[in-house]
């Protein structure tokens, strides 16, 4: 149910960023509403992460100080959005800027590494416990998927410390939609792997 949860709130995320980047990549103000929305899911995200995998991982320790801390980081990123206001753009490789300053940006990067890193750590422990080949390989998929996008914030990192922004984004906005199409097919196909594991136990 956790699984499932996080699955469809990433692949809500990635789909309000595709959409806003497809229709209104002309538009500033509409693409600063997608990004001020997207920053927002990404605080539930990484609450969300941050419960599911202290809760599997380690379920005598309660989640909530975590979860706690990660919201108060969350609204204070949310808000500094709000307050810089900035104005993202296409760039000439017809790729999103999103403008946003070095120090915000670095914010954001340490959640998605939140939301992303942490359940990497769950798909690792399944893999290595999996009591079949078919479930191993479902959970190598899986990890695989996440050290993608932890690869892919580095390349938002990399831009961070090095200024090249035009070429990383594209980068970046190719290696989204391959997550995003990948967090998708895990979440069509989870239930039948699911039925068939009950099956065969």
């Amino acid at each position: 149910m956790l699984l499932s949860t996080y699955f469809i709130a990433t692949s809500i995320q990635h789909g309000i960023m595709a959409f806003g980047s497809i229709f209104f990549a002309d538009n500033p103000e509409a693409l600063y509403a997608t990004f001020l929305l997207v920053n927002l899911l990404l605080v539930g995200l990484a609450a969300l992460a941050i419960y599911m995998t202290l809760y599997i991982l380690v379920p005598r320790y309660s989640p909530w100080p975590v979860i706690l801390a990660i919201l108060i980081f969350g609204i204070f990123v949310a808000g500094w959005s709000l307050i810089s206001h900035p104005l993202p753009f296409l760039t000439a490789s017809n790729s999103i800027d999103w403008n946003a300053s070095p120090s915000l940006q670095l914010l954001i990067n340490l959640l998605l590494i939140v939301s992303i890193g942490s359940p990497l750590l769950i798909f690792v422990k399944n893999y290595l416990l999996a009591p079949n080949r078919r479930v191993k390989i479902i959970f190598f998929v899986l990890t695989l998927v996440h050290l993608a996008g932890v690869i892919n914030v580095s390349i938002l990192f990399g831009r961070w410390f090095l200024g090249d922004g035009d070429f990383k984004n594209s980068i970046f906005n190719v290696i989204l939609a391959i997550i995003g199409i990948l967090f998708m097919t895990a979440f069509l196909f989870a239930p039948f792997f699911a039925k068939n594991r009950k099956k065969q136990a």
